[in-house]
């Protein structure tokens, strides 16, 4: 009898677990995804929603942002899906950024081919951040769309107030568009919105500073009508502003105003007015301005008396030049300071060297002197072409025991090198490194450039090596030549193409570079190399037949030298100098 079937234990139910939504069939429909647990779906708990903070006006401030920057916002999860897909592509393009403007958004941007302005309301419908949506709003390009979207607003009974108004304004401003703040103001009026404080002083700030100080003025007069409370800086603007257009009597009235409505002018005020003052000869009325501005304990600075210094120096009023250096020094000023600037402007424009040059040999007999102003007359000099005076300069310096320092000394390797004198350059580049200083980049070029002149072709490789190693950019001919003398280790096939790629860089070769395919020759290579690779430039008319001449003596003389240097080197290692010497002698007593 065949034994009974024992039943088998009841397996325990396990949870099924789905992720996703499955396969539907004939009597299983679709089922989307989740969590399911025995087919009953587990929602996580949701916390309720903090309660939204207050709404505070000063957040949207556009000065208190500049100040007081957002934090990116965080984004909800599905918080675009109603987007636009080009919306919702700007809008990631703004969270890959970490909600900050930068070029990373720009490139982003740049790859649309329009940006609408219903697409531009669409995204600063959800854009949190205002200093994002203003500069969004200014890249869209800030002004035709922008009035077609007012006017939507405005039929949809929406209008901006006077703050939306006055950021758009400034941010126009910011860019100089000076037109399109203009078109603002009136789409502003035309809504009924009457402009506030801010609004004027922004719009006439840009106004003035964008050289329409006319049309400020008009607007400082709506608000003085308006018996709006008028800011000192707006005074000042104006002020500054018409001093720019020539229209000195207009600025004076207004500091006449300003003084009368109960403000104190400061230096941002006073500083326009002497600087116009001296451009029309009026300095005797400039030094009484200055003389205010000392009474009032406003401490002026080296801004003030520059303008005053310049008007003096022209006027060949060298008594009040020095009478007001006196008093600068009772100020606390720092006159040999000073005086250094005031020549640093004065030689800005070449044509006024004579004149520096005039006033500090008429202040030094005074006492005014130092090491930084001789400095600056010489390269002004040089640059002028006045060589010989430079050195005279340089000269009378060191008789009168001043000590100069690496900037002067730079100055004078140039100007001995233009002068031919490559020994005494070399004086002044040691007298720089025993101060363990390094000489300037023009400086090294100059002498560089004068040793390979002489054939001193040696010193001049060594100073190439100097320059790179001591400066963080030094000339890309210097970098050429070290090339240069690497590729004549290869033959004059690689210094060609050595010579083809800086030209294309816009470097044709120069004395130095020549210099260096004759050390390299000689050092790796032989003459006919280096005669191959001339008669290269030479076919391609970058070389002159003078100047293949010249190069073939030093090419000669340099193999000779070295060859002489490769002997007694010789002579050295096996003892036989002595020898020689004791030869050379006998012969010349014979």
């Amino acid at each position: 009898m065949p034994p009974k079937s024992v039943p088998l234990p009841a397996k325990p139910s396990k949870p099924y677990l789905f992720y996703g939504h499955r396969k539907p069939s004939q009597n299983r429909p679709v089922v989307y995804g989740g969590l399911f647990s025995n087919r009953q779906v587990l929602k996580p708990p949701q916390s309720p929603l903090p309660p939204s903070p207050p709404f505070d006006l000063r957040k949207w401030d556009p000065h208190h942002l500049s100040q007081n920057p957002s934090p990116p916002p965080i984004p909800t999860p599905h918080q675009h899906s109603k987007l636009s897909p080009i919306a919702r592509f700007i809008i990631d393009a703004f969270r890959k950024s970490q909600y900050t403007w930068g070029p990373s958004v720009v490139f982003e941007l740049n790859k649309l081919r329009r940006v609408t302005a219903s697409l531009v309301a669409e995204v600063l419908k959800v854009q949190d951040d205002p200093i994002l949506a203003s500069k969004f709003f200014h890249w869209a390009g800030k002004v035709d769309e922008m009035l077609e979207v007012l006017g939507r607003m405005r039929e949809m009974f929406c209008k901006p107030d006077v703050f939306a108004y006055t950021a758009m304004i400034k941010i126009l401003v910011s860019k100089g568009n000076l037109d399109g703040c203009l078109r603002v103001w009136e789409e502003m009026r035309r809504d009924g919105v009457e402009p506030d404080v801010m609004a004027y002083v922004t719009l006439v700030a840009g106004l003035c500073k964008g050289g329409r100080v006319q049309r400020g003025y008009e607007l400082f007069k709506e608000m003085k009508t308006k018996g709006i409370l008028i800011e000192r800086v707006t005074y000042g603007v104006l002020i500054e502003g018409f001093v720019k257009d020539g229209k000195l009597g207009s600025a004076c009235g207004l500091l006449k105003d300003l003084i009368d409505s109960g403000y104190r002018a400061d230096l941002g005020i006073y500083n326009p007015l002497i600087e116009g003052m001296c451009d029309v000869k009026l300095i005797d009325r400039a030094y009484k301005l200055f003389q205010v501005t000392v009474q009032e304990g406003l401490e002026p600075g080296f801004a003030t008396v520059k303008p005053m210094l310049l008007a003096f120096a022209e006027m060949r009023r060298m008594s009040d030049f020095c009478k007001l250096l006196e008093q600068m020094q009772k100020l606390g000023f720092s006159v040999n300071d000073d005086l250094s600037k005031f020549f640093s402007f004065v030689v800005e424009k070449g044509e006024r060297t004579i004149m520096a040059v005039r006033v500090f040999n008429e202040l030094k007999v005074k006492g005014y002197g130092s090491v930084r102003i001789y400095s600056i007359l010489m390269g002004a000099l040089h640059k002028t072409g006045k060589v010989k005076q430079a050195l005279s300069l340089f000269q009378e310096m060191k008789d009168l025991n001043f000590e100069p320092d690496s900037s002067t000394y730079s100055n004078a390797i140039i100007c001995y090198v233009e002068d031919e004198n490559i020994k005494d350059a070399c004086i002044c580049h040691n007298k720089i490194i025993e101060m363990s200083c390094v000489p300037s980049i023009d400086a090294y070029y100059s002498l560089t450039n004068g040793l390979c002149k002489i054939g001193e072709i040696d010193a001049a490789m060594m100073l190439v090596r100097d320059c790179l190693g001591n400066v963080t950019n030094g000339p890309m001919e210097f970098k050429y030549a070290l090339t240069v003398l690497h590729a004549c280790k290869s033959g004059a096939e690689k210094v060609m193409e050595v010579l083809n790629e800086m030209m294309q860089e816009g470097l044709p070769p120069d004395n130095i570079i020549c210099s260096a395919i004759i050390s390299g020759m000689c050092k790796y290579r032989t003459i006919e190399e280096a005669r191959k690779v001339f008669a290269n430039l030479r076919t391609r008319k970058l070389l002159t037949e003078a100047n293949i001449i010249i190069y073939d003596e030093l090419l000669i003389e340099y193999m000779e030298k070295k060859a002489a240097d490769l002997v007694l080197s010789g002579l050295k290692f096996f003892g036989l100098e002595s020898k020689l010497k004791a030869k050379g002698s006998t012969l010349l007593s014979r």
